[in-house]
C-alpha cells in the first residue's frame, strides 16, 4: 500500500512509466527505459504514451514489451526511474508533486515525516509496508550537508553515524574500521 493507504497496483507502474517518458516531464533517466517499445520515440515527441510497450492487464500484472531481448532488464528494474508513482496523487498536486512531505506518498519501508529541504529529512517506519514486521528501525534522520568537512566532523562528534568524505580526507581514516571505500566510474 502506498502510505496513505492506496493500494499499488501495476496501474502505479504503467502511468509512472508512461510520465517519465513524457517529453513535458523532462525525466533525465528516461533513456533508460529505451528497451521498451515506443519509449525512444515517445521521449522525442515522435509518438504519444498511450503507445508504449507497457500496459497493466489487471491490478497485478504488468506486461512489458520490449524492442529486443535485455538479459539484465529485471536488475534495471530497481533503478528509481521506474519507481511506481500514485496517479491520484500526482494528478492532485500537479507540478508541486514531490516538493514536500505532504506532497507524497511512500510505499518502501519508511515514510517522510518532515523533510526541510537542503537542511534535514526525518524518516519513519511506514505501516502500511509489505514487510513491516521486518524493518527494525521506527525512524531515520538525515541531515543534509553541502560540505564534506561538516560531515566529518559531525562523525567525530558522534552527532551523525555515517557521512561521505572526500578523497583528500581518507588519510586521516585509514586505520578506522568504519571506514567503507568505494569505486567509482566518472
Amino acid at each position: 500500500k502506498w502510505s496513505n493507504g492506496d493500494p499499488v497496483t501495476a496501474h502505479d507502474f504503467e502511468f509512472a512509466w508512461k510520465r517519465v517518458l513524457n517529453p513535458d516531464t523532462a525525466a533525465e533517466y528516461a533513456y533508460i527505459m529505451y528497451d521498451i517499445e515506443n519509449a525512444e520515440e515517445i521521449n522525442m515527441g515522435k509518438k504519444d504514451p498511450s503507445t508504449l510497450g507497457v500496459k497493466a492487464l489487471d491490478d497485478y500484472t504488468l506486461q512489458i514489451k520490449l524492442v529486443k531481448p535485455i538479459p539484465y532488464f529485471q536488475e534495471m528494474l530497481a533503478f528509481g526511474t521506474f519507481m511506481p508513482q500514485n496517479e491520484k496523487v500526482v494528478k492532485k498536486y500537479g507540478d508541486r508533486y514531490g516538493t514536500s512531505a505532504e506532497r507524497s506518498v511512500y510505499n518502501g519501508p519508511f515514510k517522510v515525516k518532515d523533510w526541510a529541504v537542503e537542511d534535514k529529512i526525518l524518516l519513519e517506519k511506514n505501516e502500511n509496508y509489505w514487510d513491516k514486521d521486518a524493518v527494525k528501525l521506527d525512524k531515520a534522520n538525515f541531515k543534509v550537508l553541502k560540505d564534506g568537512q561538516a560531515g566529518a566532523s559531525l562523525y567525530d562528534t558522534g552527532s551523525v553515524d555515517d557521512t561521505t568524505i572526500s578523497a583528500e580526507q581518507v588519510d586521516k581514516y585509514k586505520d578506522s574500521p568504519a571506514l567503507f571505500k568505494r569505486l567509482l566510474s566518472s
